[in-house]
């Protein structure tokens, strides 16, 4: 399974990457020996391609937006997505730290990458409650 160490590890090398502003090659180095090769090259394609979408409430909170290849894009948190691979590969077999839509949501975010959208806080808790309508929130980059 995944441990600890590796956790400690990827949270050190987000702030490093954080710091750095961009994806040096020592980081890209780190990212390769945590995250299993194909899981790290689908959140690139995705940071690439802009499918990541910070929204942020007045208060602070913040949620991402990772499209999918759903009609809808997911909405992650630092530490949970509910595509299938996570439930499967992270909770319940613990094969992996985590998925690409939460990975995506860690780089574009370190990096700035990330279309940042500000919402009131009663917006943010419909988001928070899937109350409303998601495909008015996808991405601009993505096409349909």
């Amino acid at each position: 399974g995944i441990g600890a160490v590796e956790g400690a590890m990827s949270e050190a090398m987000f702030e490093d990457m954080e710091r750095q502003g961009e994806l040096s090659d020592s980081v890209l180095f780190r990212l390769t020996s945590i995250f299993k090769r194909s899981t790290l090259e689908a959140a690139l394609a995705l940071v690439d391609k802009g499918y990541v979408q910070q929204i942020v409430s007045d208060s602070g909170r913040s949620l991402f937006l990772v499209e999918s290849s759903q009609d809808e894009p997911y909405v992650c948190f630092k530490h949970f997505c509910p595509c299938h691979y996570f439930s499967f590969n992270v909770i319940n077999k613990m094969e992996a730290l985590t998925c690409k839509h939460i990975l995506a949501a860690r780089i574009a975010n370190a990096l700035k990458k990330a279309d940042v959208v500000n919402v009131s806080h009663e917006e943010f808790s419909k988001w928070m409650l899937k109350q409303e309508p998601m495909k008015q929130y996808v991405s601009p980059n993505k096409s349909r």
